[in-house]
Parts: C-alpha cells; structure tokens; sequence
C-alpha cells in the first residue's frame, strides 16, 4: 500500500510540473547566458581541485587543513567578499581521537606491544574474525595460517597472508617516505625482503631534501597556480614552466641547506612565465 501511495504522488508531481511548463515560456537568450556563466566563468570546479589535488587530505592541525584554509580566505577576498577570514573552533580536544579502530593481535608469544594494542596470549581461532576489518596472518604455522585466511575470505575480511601472498586478498609493499612523498616498492608478494632491500637501496638516492623539495613545489603551486589561472595561461605553458622549475639545481641547494635561494630560483623562473603571458 505504501508503494502505491508514493507512486501516485509521484505522478501527480510529474503531471503538474509538465502542466506548469507547457505554459511557460522559455527565453533562451537568459538560458544560454546561464549556461555560458556554468561552464566559463565558474570557479566550482577550479576551487575542487585544487582543495582535492593540491591541498589533499585536510586533517586537523595539518599543513594542508592551514594551506587550504588560507587559500580560500585569499580567493573569497579576490571574488570581491568582504571580511573573509577563519574562525576559530574548539573541537573539545587537541585532535583526532581513535574512538572505532582496535587492533588486537592473538599469539602464544608476544613481547615488545605498544600500550594500545590488545593482545591474547594464545593460539588463533577461526571465531576471532568475528568484527574484524582487517586480517594480517604472520603466524610460523602455514596450516593455522591457511584456515584463518580461508574463514577471513568466507567472511569478506581482507587478508594478509605473509608467507603466502596468494592465500591473501592484498599484499604491504615496502615504503620509503620522505615527508609527503612515498614511494612503495612491491613484489606482488614474491619476496618481501627484496622489497625492503630495494627499498633501503632507493633510501640513499631518494634522500631527506626530496621531501623539502616536494614541500617547496606544493607551496609554490598552491601560489602560483591561481594567478596563471587569472593571467590565462594555458596548460601547455604551465606544464612547460613545472618541467623548467624542476630542471634547477633545487636539489643541491637544500642539500646545501640552502631553501631560500632554491625559493628565489624557483619563483623567478614562475614569474618569468606569467610575464610571457602578460
């Protein structure tokens, strides 16, 4: 009864709203312009990307949560509205709090745990995937480990299996990071300890400073980019000044310690480019 009730509702909307524009008259000059306002002249999509893109992830008391919120403030002030600024905001806490993610790890033997890991000094049973998300088996028995993975699958439980990556529904990769660069070396689970051997070796090219230079470029694109924007500079243009940008001895010089010169280098060559615009 109840779907036959909506249903006719519904019915009794459509024929309405087709009444009330079958004698509406449609002035298509005031369409277009609507339309054209859309699709040229809105910063919808422009203000997207750069929040998800540029600025990413936005975490409280994060760089990029700083770094986002103070773009927008200067762009809302570039549209023409007045007294944009922040508020502030007490959360009630510092930060982020865990209050749904537990991670429990059930052995025989475990030693050296962090305080806010639950642990269960015993053997693993099928029963312990009751309510769990995720499943690493790292146990040194391969038949307790095929169980566990095939309760793990029966479950929809995603699973890693350490010693037999096929067993498991996804596999860790190796990481190297260097501030908000990352870079993930992975043998589809053939050899972890490749993995991690090529990972150290990489460690001593992919130095610190790739991590101040990451840091650089995204606070110089989260400047720069708004004014080509404004200056009309095509994508072509833009690209060509990244590739020019990344060709300066950057790296040197923050090696050298040396961040403000490789600022300085970086933003004359950007203004360079918005001058050939102009």
């Amino acid at each position: 009864m109840r779907f036959r009730i909506l249903a006719t509702l519904s019915l009794v909307v459509v024929i309405a709203t087709s009444a009330s524009l079958a004698q509406e008259t449609i002035d298509r000059d005031i369409y277009w312009k609507i339309r054209r306002e859309a699709t040229d002249n809105s910063h919808i999509m422009r203000t997207l990307q750069v929040l998800t893109d540029l600025y990413g992830p936005r975490l409280t008391g994060s760089p990029n949560l700083k770094g986002a919120s103070d773009w927008v403030v200067k762009e809302a002030t570039a549209w023409g509205l007045k007294n944009a600024h922040l508020e502030p905001w007490d959360f009630g806490h510092p930060g982020w709090l865990n209050e749904r993610l537990s991670v429990h790890v059930v052995a025989p033997h475990v030693e050296g745990m962090p305080a806010d890991v639950v642990v269960e000094r015993r053997a693993a049973l099928p029963g312990d995937l009751e309510g769990v998300t995720l499943l690493v088996c790292a146990t040194d028995d391969p038949q307790v480990n095929a169980v566990l993975a095939t309760e793990a699958h029966r479950r929809g439980v995603l699973v890693n299996v350490v010693d037999d990556p096929g067993s498991g529904s996804f596999t860790v990769p190796a990481v190297l990071r260097r501030g908000r660069l990352q870079v993930g070396v992975s043998t589809g689970g053939a050899s972890p300890s490749l993995a991690a051997r090529i990972r150290d070796e990489l460690a001593v090219v992919v130095d610190e400073p790739y991590g101040e230079l990451v840091a650089l470029l995204g606070e110089l694109r989260a400047e720069w980019e708004p004014r080509a924007d404004a200056a009309g500079l095509p994508p072509d243009a833009r690209r060509a000044a990244w590739r020019a940008v990344l060709e300066l001895p950057l790296l040197e010089l923050l090696r050298q310690g040396d961040g403000r010169e490789a600022r300085v280098r970086a933003e004359g060559l950007l203004e360079a480019a918005l001058g050939r615009a102009g």
